[in-house]
């Protein structure tokens, strides 16, 4: 897993919507909605980043262990899991992070929890 070694964080004074964490690895660059979406299950926490616009979706475990060992930088986040993109091992799962213990579990599709949105920036 990364951590903030691997990425810095920066204000992006253009989207009103987001922050922008850099990788410094070969993963390019992302965008970090600058609050939560609400507590849902992941279909809906899908559709949600989804209807924010273009590009935005659900980040990938990397991507959310990058925002969680970021997090103080970034503003508020509850201490409760966050939804990823990632299926879990079976259909009806889904990977998580807490953001109170940084552990990574997957959960069922079905339970509600936080959401955060992300887009990548094309370089």
């Amino acid at each position: 897993m990364a951590n903030n070694s691997n990425a810095s964080l920066f204000h992006n004074p253009i989207p009103k919507y987001s922050l922008t964490i850099t990788y410094k690895t070969s993963q390019g660059q992302f965008e970090v909605g600058d609050k939560d979406l609400g507590t849902m299950n992941w279909l809906d926490a899908r559709k949600a980043c989804m209807e924010i616009g273009k590009g935005w979706r659900l980040p990938t475990k990397e991507e959310l262990n990058l925002i969680y060992f970021n997090k103080n930088k970034m503003g508020v986040f509850v201490k409760d899991n966050y939804w990823t993109d990632e299926e879990g091992y079976s259909f009806d799962v889904a990977w998580c992070q807490n953001f109170d213990t940084g552990d990574q579990n997957s959960f069922p599709k079905i339970n509600k929890n936080q959401t955060r949105p992300v887009r990548s920036i094309n370089q």
